[in-house]
């Protein structure tokens, strides 16, 4: 009876160990890969920023959908122009209601799909497509912007089909797969 106990009793002490090493590994690894710590830490503290008051305007002769809007995200809209010289602008508010600043860390645009009367005419209209996103004040935005807590900016992106195109191809196209995405962290 002694013997077996003596058998059950190392193979515990063996298991416990397995296990403890095993975690002191794994914790020894998280700490020790940065990334994986602060998307950790970070995980745990939703980043509050959200996009806002959405509009648009056009000028010449274009129609729009406005965007789905969920946190930083514009998802789910189209664009059709019925003619070279039509521009739509999108425009909204980009609010931190963090208690600390923010830093933006990745933009995602996602390439613009052009369905029109032929394939020619719709890879002139995206390859020559302006898509671009500004703050109001016409600055580029770019990835290491800093959004201090409590702000709201004002942004607007504009969709536009270059003047040159005027009679070179066929109206009307829609533009289509316009989401972005803006990524913030602490």
């Amino acid at each position: 009876m002694k013997k077996i106990n003596n058998k059950i009793f190392l193979r515990i002490c063996f298991i416990s160990f397995v296990i403890v090493i095993s975690l002191g590994m794994l914790v020894s690894f998280i700490i020790n890969d940065p990334i994986l710590f602060a998307t950790s830490i970070n995980d745990s503290k939703k980043i509050n920023v959200l996009l806002d008051n959405v509009s648009a305007n056009v000028t010449g002769n274009a129609t729009y959908t406005l965007p789905k809007v969920r946190d930083t995200s514009l998802s789910n809209y189209n664009v059709i122009f019925y003619s070279a010289t039509s521009t739509v602008t999108y425009n909204f508010t980009l609010t931190n209601k963090n208690n600390e600043d923010v830093i933006l860390t990745k933009i995602i645009q996602e390439n613009p799909l052009c369905f029109g009367s032929s394939p020619s005419d719709n890879k002139i209209v995206c390859d020559n497509l302006e898509y671009k996103l500004f703050y109001n004040d016409s600055s580029n935005i770019k990835i290491g912007d800093k959004l201090k807590q409590n702000e709201t900016k004002k942004l607007k992106l504009i969709i536009k089909v270059p003047d040159n195109l005027n009679g070179l191809v066929s109206f009307p196209i829609k533009i289509d797969n316009l989401d972005i995405k803006l990524i913030y962290t602490r």
